[in-house]
């Protein structure tokens, strides 16, 4: 039982430096905002979303903004997405149709997407879903402001909570998400962002081979590319409440597990650095629970085993709660707690399946 306990207090330590290095530079992080009056693009990929369009997309057209257009990518809609997009188009100039009919080689959105940057009249291009509420009037103006001195933003996007399993389990996990990929660009190595609320300039993609090498893939038109193009010192955070986009959780625990899937097949192409450190922080966490309870009976270190784990737990808190409260997820630090054990082993068997049965293939 000796070796299970320094293996435990090894995860221990990794996760309290993990928390120390990366999550506590969210503590101290200040939205700046600058006028940037540059004409921008936005970019929507649409495959059969009539209905949230009809919802979402006037929200988008409506923004604070003095020169933006905005471009929905048809993507093969069956439903009526095209001729709800052409009407909308009557009473907002603004809003430009691109019917993208070209037979695919993969599926998700990655070649609607490259069609619609390719297509764009100007050079800052913002990235959202048909599925997607901008929080405000100012979502685009807020985003922008960052390109008056970087070249890529990386905004938050929360999902609107289900109580059930499955809202549950979405909530946990982009609180985490958020956390890792926010702090890690602060820390100076950005490996991803979120498609639902992003910009880039038109340069970033056109220096991107990340995206066109991987479209069989259904995922990865995101967090790919940023992981090949974005670096210390051209990357900007985007914090503000206001810049925040909202999106439905996955309805069942299946969807949700099919969204994991998806999410984590491109993990697996991030950078050696990045995956290095997500890894071993995946697996510390894996460690530091199962073999908790064991530690805990049957090992001769009491004294060690509560410090490393109060450690822990206040470490994992206060770099959590501030955290939260910025992004509107009050709650989330004791969901977190309490629910970290069941999703930390439900993510590994999500990679478990994927390396053993390959990767989802659902758009």
């Amino acid at each position: 039982m000796e070796i299970l306990f320094y293996i435990w207090a090894a995860a221990a330590v990794y996760l309290i430096l993990h928390y120390l290095f990366f999550h506590s530079r969210l503590l101290f992080h200040k939205v700046k905002l600058r006028d940037f009056l540059s004409p921008v693009s936005i970019i929507i990929c649409a495959h059969n979303e009539k209905e949230n369009l009809r919802e979402n997309l006037p929200i988008v057209l409506s923004q604070r903004y003095e020169q933006f257009e905005v471009l929905v990518v048809n993507d093969h809609s069956t439903d009526g997405t095209l001729q709800l997009i052409e009407e909308l188009s009557q009473k907002y100039p603004n809003l430009r149709t691109l019917n993208f009919t070209k037979e695919k080689i993969g599926r998700g959105k990655k070649e609607a997407l490259i069609f619609g940057i390719e297509n764009a009249a100007f050079e800052h291009i913002v990235f959202t879903d048909a599925d997607c509420k901008p929080a405000s009037e100012n979502w685009l103006s807020s985003t922008v402001s960052y390109f008056s001195y970087k070249d890529i933003v990386l905004g938050v996007s929360p999902y609107y909570f289900k109580n059930n399993l499955a809202g549950w389990l979405t909530r946990w996990e982009t609180f985490l998400t958020a956390q890792q990929y926010l702090s890690f660009a602060k820390a100076g190595m950005p490996y991803m962002g979120v498609g639902r609320n992003m910009a880039y300039a038109k340069s970033v993609f056109e220096r991107s081979s990340k995206m066109k090498a991987h479209l069989k893939l259904p995922s990865g038109d995101d967090d790919l590319l940023i992981g090949e193009v974005a670096t210390a010192s051209n990357v900007a955070i985007n914090m503000n409440p206001e810049a925040f986009t909202y999106s439905d959780a996955p309805a069942t625990f299946k969807d949700w597990w099919q969204q994991k899937r998806r999410h984590l097949s491109t993990s697996y192409h991030y950078k050696s650095r990045s995956a290095i450190f997500l890894g071993i922080f995946g697996l510390s966490q894996m460690l530091f629970y199962l073999l908790l309870l064991p530690v805990f009976f049957f090992h001769g270190h009491t004294g060690i085993f509560f410090l490393l784990l109060l450690a822990k737990l206040f470490l994992q808190i206060i770099t959590m709660a501030p955290f939260a409260s910025r992004i509107k997820q009050n709650k989330a630090p004791v969901l977190f707690i309490l629910m970290e054990p069941l999703v930390v082993v439900l993510l590994a068997a999500v990679h478990f399946q994927n390396k053993i049965f390959g990767n989802s293939k659902d758009w």
